[in-house]
């Protein structure tokens, strides 16, 4: 997986910038190795990337880091403390794992805004309200639910909107 990353990547890159830059030659120069490295590693022959070379040619292409290690099959050092000191972060990545990408999505939102991760996570606790309120609504026919809907209304220091 991580061989042809760094395939497609170094062929973008050399669409954006040209072949001067990102040929096979002028990467292997710019990390202190041989083009038949470079080569092996893009055709899969190179099966164990080190993790210094790794770091080099993510620096180079200016990638995400944590991202190639993981690919190259590496848990970056960051990762690997938080997951020694925190019980519970391995079972939550194993979790993540199997989300599809629109609670993918909400993760990274609540994430990145705290007010929207509070909000998600009160929305995640009234759900079996909700659900066990509609349930009994559910019971009710139109009549006895107008009825409900015009004793809400008078009910206390709070009603209901007319719509």
């Amino acid at each position: 997986m991580i061989n042809q990353y760094l395939k497609d990547i170094r062929g973008q890159l050399e669409l954006l910038d040209g072949k001067a830059k990102y040929s096979q030659s002028a990467v292997a120069r710019a990390l202190d190795c041989n083009r038949s490295y470079i080569s092996r590693v893009e055709s899969g022959k190179e099966k164990q990337l080190s993790r210094a070379f790794l770091q080099k040619i993510a620096q180079y292409y200016c990638i995400n880091e944590t991202k190639v290690l993981m690919l190259g099959g590496y848990i970056p050092e960051v990762m690997s403390k938080k997951v020694y000191e925190l019980d519970d972060i391995s079972g939550l990545l194993e979790e993540l794992i199997y989300l599809d990408e629109e609670k993918l999505g909400f993760i990274k939102v609540g994430l990145s805004d705290p007010d929207s991760l509070l909000a998600l996570i009160l929305e995640m606790q009234s759900k079996p309200l909700l659900e066990g309120v509609y349930r009994i609504l559910a019971n009710f026919n139109a009549k006895e639910l107008k009825n409900l809907k015009d004793d809400l209304e008078n009910y206390g220091p709070t009603s209901l909107e007319h719509k």
